[in-house]
């Protein structure tokens, strides 16, 4: 077997274990440094690294027009989610985040018809209704009990952040690579929270090997920038409906890796909930794939 009839399998499965591993990669993190300081860091490292690989193989210069929509989308869909997922995992498991941004589709269909017009049948509208629902199970499963988990309130948030960012890159995907456009949002991302959480890199330096300055460069390395590698190629090679459907494995596997990363076993409810959030999505994304509507939502990271 030849091996360039490997390279689309390999990058796909790089995809499902790189961007995952953030969940337990971040609950590492937060442990030494602020979800300000972790969001800097990785995301301060990735555009340096995005930029390096863009000045050699050569970058599109950003049209003036554009710039304010990279921008919201480096801030909005990039800065926030981190904070978001960075503050939620304080205190909610790599599981139950992982579940709870996979109901980011959602988002999209609600925001479309919101600000675009879109509108959506009671099929539509029961899919949505089921995966708040799994949501709602999610965030009230502890292993103790049913009680109010207020850290999935802030990966909630990072959901629908990431909705924003994609109905706003939607128009710019027509007139920018993927790896162009990420490696600007990246850039945005960086500049916003820098100012903020700058003090990220001496205190890394003075815990140099410490497994929080590990996560700090797994985040920034692997998740962040080999990840999007992943990803870019991946979506040059197959249909945007045939990558969503893969991204549906995403929550799972993050279940996995922290299970095998850090021993964390996800509650049965989490797990039933999850089932739930991802039946309700793929019932929302069938019907959008069949109307034509939005493309779907890809699971960020």
């Amino acid at each position: 077997m030849r091996a360039s009839s490997l390279a689309l399998p390999f990058a796909l499965m790089g995809l499902l274990l790189s961007w995952p591993s953030a969940f337990p990669a971040i609950r590492i993190a937060v442990r030494d440094f602020t979800p300000l300081e972790v969001t800097a860091f990785r995301l301060t490292g990735a555009a340096v690294l995005m930029l390096l690989i863009g000045a050699v193989k050569g970058i599109q210069r950003p049209a003036t027009k554009d710039i304010p929509p990279i921008a919201v989308c480096g801030v909005v869909g990039l800065m926030l989610y981190n904070l978001g997922l960075g503050f939620g995992l304080q205190t909610v498991t790599a599981a139950t985040a992982g579940f709870i941004v996979a109901i980011g589709p959602v988002f999209i269909v609600l925001l479309s018809a919101l600000f675009l017009k879109e509108r959506f049948g009671w099929k539509t509208g029961g899919g949505i209704a089921i995966s708040f629902l799994g949501a709602a199970v999610i965030a009230l499963s502890k292993p103790e009990g049913f009680a109010l988990e207020w850290g999935a309130a802030y990966v909630l948030v990072a959901a629908l952040s990431a909705a924003v960012m994609t109905l706003t890159q939607k128009p710019l995907l027509s007139r920018y690579s993927p790896y162009d456009l990420t490696t600007y949002m990246t850039l945005a991302a960086a500049l916003s929270v820098l100012p903020f959480g700058w003090a990220v890199f001496p205190k890394a330096l003075a815990q140099l090997g410490s497994p929080g300055v590990w996560a700090l460069m797994h985040l920034a390395v692997i998740v962040s920038f080999i990840g999007y590698l992943f990803w870019g190629y991946v979506l040059m090679r197959l249909p945007a409906s045939r990558v969503a459907s893969f991204m549906y494995l995403i929550p799972i596997s993050a279940t996995f890796l922290a299970w095998v990363w850090i021993g964390e076993r996800p509650a049965l409810m989490t797990l039933v909930g999850g089932v739930v959030v991802i039946a309700g999505v793929a019932i929302v994304n069938l019907r959008r794939v069949q109307k034509k509507q939005t493309p779907e939502v890809m699971a960020e990271v």
